[in-house]
């Protein structure tokens, strides 16, 4: 989402128009028509901070997409309720390495698995699996079928 269309979502949650954006920010109407029509992800600076003035809003609330960051949000939640705290930071440590930091990081979490002192009890392994197949956090493994 650029620009354009937080304009748009902002100006209808405050019930304005363009026009009116026009009037109280002193920007042109062709350039609100065209940031709006191209969706542009960059803008003049001194623009986005007259608009995000007139708006009310941060020059962040007019560049950041909105729904990428509502869906990285609701993920965050979902591998928390399901995993823990743990997992979140993990993913989030895992995310700022490059990808030779995330192979090895990778390696060094399958070697862990390896080692007794640090697995699940099989039992323990087992219920949880089950506690999240039932609250439909995953999805059953499907077994293919013998030959």
């Amino acid at each position: 989402m650029g620009v354009g269309k937080n304009i748009k979502r902002i100006l209808a949650e405050k019930e304005m128009s363009i026009k009116e954006l026009h009037e109280i920010s002193g920007i042109s109407l062709n350039t609100l028509y065209s940031i709006t029509k191209r969706d542009s992800t960059s803008i003049n600076p001194e623009i986005l901070a007259s608009i995000a003035k007139a708006l009310n809003v941060t020059n962040f609330d007019l560049t950041v997409d909105v729904e990428q960051l509502r869906s990285d949000v609701r993920l965050q939640e979902e591998v928390q309720n399901a995993f823990g705290k743990s997992a979140v930071d993990l993913l989030n440590n895992f995310d700022q390495l490059n990808a030779e930091g995330q192979t090895k990081a990778s390696d060094y979490v399958s070697d862990l698995t390896k080692l007794p002192k640090y697995k699940k009890e099989p039992q323990l392994l087992q219920q949880m699996t089950v506690r999240m197949i039932s609250e439909r956090k995953v999805a059953p493994l499907q077994r293919s079928p013998s030959k």
